[in-house]
């Protein structure tokens, strides 16, 4: 509860420093799923008021960094701060982080995020309870088909599934989610890809599409 923070810009992100926000491409609920289950465990009410305020700040803060900006999917924004940069909202991960790549997408941050607003549920104020709900459906949605490229990310299911080469990657499960980050795929609709390059990050992560490169895939 501790690590909850707030800045000039933000109130009540996560952050393990005053330099760097949390924020992560498949954990980024995990903050508050700890909290809900650690609740079931504490027995002290005092810490357990504690806990929910934290929880209900921490929600507060997801539901308004969302919608400060035109967002017709409703897609979950996050606060990030690139390498050497400063600290800002944005709709994806920085690519420009700490890992010195990334060929990585989000949709396991967005089923992350899904479950965190299903399981907080019960501990809100009514004013956040249908907000939250909303918010979890559309993290769901989106990778459903609900967003700009009308693609379903869930293999086998919806339409315009994004296709995978099993000549040039391991083949893949069906009913698995295609770990596709969208920012990249606006890149690619813009403009082609260097086919050498394509290849040689192809062969790096294996199958799937992310980046405008193919990408691992993977389940949220």
């Amino acid at each position: 509860m501790a690590r909850q923070q707030s800045d000039a810009k933000r109130q009540n992100f996560w952050s393990a420093s005053p330099e760097r926000p949390y924020y992560h491409a498949s954990d980024a609920g995990l903050p508050v799923i700890a909290l809900c289950h650690y609740l079931t465990l504490e027995s002290d009410d005092a810490l357990k008021q504690e806990c929910q305020q934290a929880i209900q700040s921490a929600i507060a803060f997801e539901l308004e960094i969302s919608q400060e900006v035109a967002n017709p999917f409703s897609y979950p924004r996050q606060y990030v701060k690139d390498v050497g940069g400063t600290k800002r909202s944005s709709f994806f991960i920085s690519q420009n982080n700490e890992s010195g790549y990334w060929w990585q997408g989000e949709n396991a941050r967005l089923g992350s995020l899904a479950c965190m607003g299903l399981l907080v549920k019960p501990l809100l104020d009514d004013s956040l309870q249908s907000k939250t709900s909303g918010y979890s459906s559309q993290c769901l949605n989106w990778i459903l088909g609900a967003n700009p490229f009308d693609i379903c990310m869930l293999d086998g299911h919806g339409r315009n599934n994004p296709d995978y080469l099993p000549n040039l990657a391991s083949s893949t499960l069906k009913v698995e989610s295609v770990m596709a980050l969208q920012q990249a795929l606006m890149i690619q609709m813009a403009s082609p890809l260097n086919p050498s390059l394509k290849q040689r990050i192809w062969r790096k992560t294996g199958a799937g599409v992310s980046n405008g490169y193919p990408m691992q895939h993977g389940s949220c």
